[in-house]
């Protein structure tokens, strides 16, 4: 049917075409290799905010969206923090996926370091590379809450280097009223590959030397640590970046390519060095002369029309002045000879494409509208006329990114644009209170209705976050964004309005030049069924038992004991085993102890091979610093410190000696974690109790709360002395991280008690609207008094969920 709805456009349209298909079986072919070859499958983490202090924890819902039947496999989902300057893995964790969703938290600790992070996930299914077929990052800010007894900045004093260096500035003062220790300001900073250094600071400030040679890198930056009144900051700056155009000018012709008399449209790109979009002003030239004044926007992306004849030479000028030291001139692509043009007024449409070809001569071609996944509609046509507006219904075709490919008669591809489809067919979220304002400790009752673009009720699977507004940066990720865009196009520029995929005019400006290719249609007929062999390999923890360090010669059963019961896992004959999912799956934060059955002999070891941890270190190897991280002119920590909380945060003092601080609002109590025996003690002083939220390493001969539970709701409290860590008390064993079982929640009454000024007043994950699209939320204020923003993200069984509203407190 859709197939003759598009010949009756072709035939309203004045053009004589014939349907037929290309070899339609050849082509089904190709189009099911391509798609096993490149999978569909993409992941996305919805987070509670995007800005978080030292101890709160990151709550998030995961959904996996388009996961083809080869890959039913996904079942685990790894989540872990990188310093997006430092690549340093700072906490990680693993999660259970059921059904294509999971949730779970990790804990900030104490001792994070204010400044911009990555949050990297990815499921244990890998593709032919070795590369995780499903993975997700998005940027985080982690803040300071507690009053900084100094300020520190780094400044960039050279945009150039000169005499072989580039200088940067290091200011410290101390903030006026507050005690300065004796000691002087310890700075230590490296920047590329065997350049460290540390000083003294003598005075306030200091001036750091920089070598052209570390410059060469990309994105080459300086980290700086400064140490002082027993308190550390760290900063980093972005450096010029030599042996590099100081502006990179990128053209992209609609379609494919410019064609010689024919009205083209070309857009182009204007970016930093360092990859940062920047607004500028161009002078379009022919054989040198000015023709045309063109401007790219705050996206760093613009576009101009022009019909380029075959003896003109035609640029593009940019005058110096900024980035550049002189004008500077850069040649657009060349016109070809014999060509056509093809132009899409509009490339997000709802259920008709608008298309205009431009032709000097009739020629054959052949038009297809499809995928990459599937073709949806193929035309030939023996006559198109020199200039075809045609309009296409778009029926047959999913929600997203399509594409349209005009062939020639050979099948070589002429042009090629991508559009999207079905834009207005979004579910539309209603977000109600009861009233608009509510008071401290108040309870909140949220009406969610959900309905498709026809007003049909939606039934579907959502998280829900309300948090305080300012917690929540312009960049935040929307799950629309992240599939129909970042999935296929790569990491796109933030939407300075922060509207992303809502705002059509960005979406246009994105489809035009981070969708331009040239050609992936010869990729496609290229690709073979060898191609496609796909096995899928999981990720798979495993471990060894060994007896006094040699290979075992018969199995033994191994014992992986948590909070939530016992599994029993034999090994073969030479100690080997495999360890799934299920068998450590736990509460949030428990471990999991492994230990040999049968026996209390000290001469056997296990270890443990978890490749999730070699994963882990490749993907922070590969991490590129965010789209707008570039060279700038300073960094201050000032703007690590969290405005507004001065009439809600208790401020601690800064005069704790060295050795006995981190940066914990609630003080001191050890190192986080538990220790090699999976021991530790909460911020209560209780050992080893199950359901401790804060859990830090035990101190040998301290005294710690032990408590044990007695039959139904009693228990009894005892001291007990610590008597440290050693191997010789303990059975010969393993212990390690468990697994989180993908149905934590947020636990209002216990997060309120912990802390009454909390920025994310409600977290809940795994809710499910009902037949008649609705669903209720219920929650408590806190003591914090402000505007709040409700952020619901989820899916449908073909569509995702996106919505808003807004509770304030006073």
């Amino acid at each position: 049917m859709y197939k003759v709805l598009l010949l009756l456009a072709f035939f309203l349209s004045n053009l004589a075409v014939q349907a037929q298909y290309i070899d339609t079986a050849l082509l089904k072919e190709k189009f099911h290799f391509f798609s096993k070859r490149h999978s569909s499958t993409s992941l996305f983490l919805h987070l509670d905010k995007s800005v978080y202090t030292n101890n709160e924890k990151i709550w998030f819902g995961a959904y996996l969206i388009d996961t083809p039947q080869n890959q039913a496999n996904h079942n685990l989902l790894s989540v872990f923090l990188v310093g997006e300057n430092r690549r340093k893995i700072e906490l990680d964790g693993k999660f259970k996926i059921e059904k294509g969703v999971s949730s779970g938290s990790l804990r900030l600790p104490d001792t994070i370091p204010p400044g911009s992070y990555q949050l990297l996930s990815y499921t244990n299914v890998l593709d032919n590379s070795g590369a995780p077929v499903a993975r997700f990052s998005v940027p985080i800010e982690i803040k300071s809450v507690t009053q900084q007894s100094f300020t520190s900045q780094l400044t960039l004093l050279d945009s150039i280097p000169r005499n072989g260096m580039v200088r940067v500035k290091v200011d410290v003062q101390a903030k006026a009223g507050q005690a300065s220790d004796k000691n002087l300001p310890v700075v230590n900073y490296s920047a590329g590959k065997g350049y460290v250094h540390s000083a003294i600071l003598k005075s306030n400030d200091l001036i750091i030397e920089v070598p052209v040679e570390q410059l060469t890198q990309t994105k080459p930056t300086l980290f700086a640590k400064v140490s002082y009144n027993n308190q550390v900051q760290h900063l980093s700056i972005g450096l010029p970046e030599i042996d590099k155009k100081r502006i990179d000018i990128k053209f992209f012709p609609e379609g494919g390519n410019l064609a010689n008399d024919l009205l083209g449209r070309v857009a182009w790109e204007a970016k930093t060095a360092q990859g940062s979009p920047i607004a500028v002003i161009g002078l379009l030239l022919k054989n040198g002369e000015v023709i045309d004044t063109v401007e790219t926007n705050s996206y760093g992306m613009g576009s101009f029309q022009l019909i380029p004849d075959a003896e003109s030479v035609y640029a593009l000028k940019i005058r110096s002045g900024g980035y550049l030291q002189s004008d500077t001139v850069l040649a657009l692509p060349k016109s070809r000879l014999n060509h056509l043009q093809l132009h899409l007024p509009k490339a997000v449409v709802n259920d008709t494409l608008s298309v205009r070809i431009y032709n000097l001569q009739s020629k054959p071609v052949q038009i297809i509208i499809h995928n990459y996944k599937k073709d949806y509609a193929v035309f030939k046509t023996p006559d198109l006329p020199t200039l075809s507006t045609i309009r296409l219904p778009l029926d047959g075709l999913p929600k997203g990114l399509s594409t349209i490919t005009i062939l020639d008669e050979a099948g070589r591809p002429l042009a090629e644009r991508l559009f999207f489809a079905h834009y207005d067919k979004s579910i539309s979220t209603a977000v109600h209170t009861e009233k608009a304002i509510y008071g401290k400790n108040d309870t909140v009752k949220v009406k969610i209705k959900m309905v498709d673009h026809l007003e049909k009720p939606i039934q579907g699977i959502f998280s829900a976050a309300v948090v305080q507004d300012n917690r929540i940066r312009v960049n935040f990720a929307d799950i629309e964004t992240s599939v129909y865009l970042n999935h296929n196009l790569g990491t796109l520029p933030a939407d300075p309005l922060g509207k992303g995929f809502r705002n059509k005019d960005y979406l246009e400006n994105m489809l035009l030049i981070k969708g331009w290719r040239r050609y992936t249609w010869q990729d496609l007929l290229d690709t073979k069924a060898e191609d496609t062999l796909q096995h899928h390999q999981t990720l798979q923890i495993g471990g060894n038992v060994k007896l006094r360090n040699k290979p075992l010669k018969s199995p033994v059963k191994v014992l992986a004991m948590n909070s939530e019961g016992v599994a029993i896992i034999e090994s073969e004959n030479n100690g080997s085993f495999s360890l799934h999912a299920d068998q450590l799956i736990t509460r949030d934060g428990d471990k999991v102890k492994l230990m040999i059955n049968g026996t209390h002999e000290r001469t056997y070891q296990i270890d443990i091979d978890d490749p999730y941890n070699q994963m882990n270190n490749r993907l922070a190897e590969q991490l590129e610093r965010s789209y707008t991280n570039g060279v700038i002119d300073n960094s201050n920590t000032s703007v690590q410190e969290l405005k507004g909380l001065q009439h809600n945060i208790n401020l601690q003092t800064v005069n704790i000696k060295a050795g006995k601080r981190n940066s914990s609002i609630n003080g001191y109590h050890g190192e986080p974690g538990a220790n090699a025996c999976g021991d530790y003690v909460d911020e209560f002083n209780y050992l080893n109790w199950e359901h401790s939220e804060k859990r830090f390493k035990p101190v040998q001969g301290k005294t710690y709360l032990k408590r044990t539970n007695l039959e139904g709701s009693y228990f009894k409290v005892e001291a007990v002395t610590y008597h440290g860590c050693t191997t010789e008390n303990k059975v010969a064993g393993f212990v390690m991280n468990g697994i989180g079982g993908g149905k934590e929640y947020y636990d209002s009454e216990e997060e309120k008690s912990d802390n009454p000024h909390r920025s994310t007043i409600y977290w809940q994950s795994g809710v499910v609207t009902d037949a008649a699209g609705e669903a209720e939320l219920k929650f408590t204020t806190g003591d914090l008094t402000d505007n709040f923003r409700i952020v619901i993200q989820g899916i449908t069984t073909d569509n995702l969920i996106s919505g808003h509203g807004t509770v304030t407190v006073k």
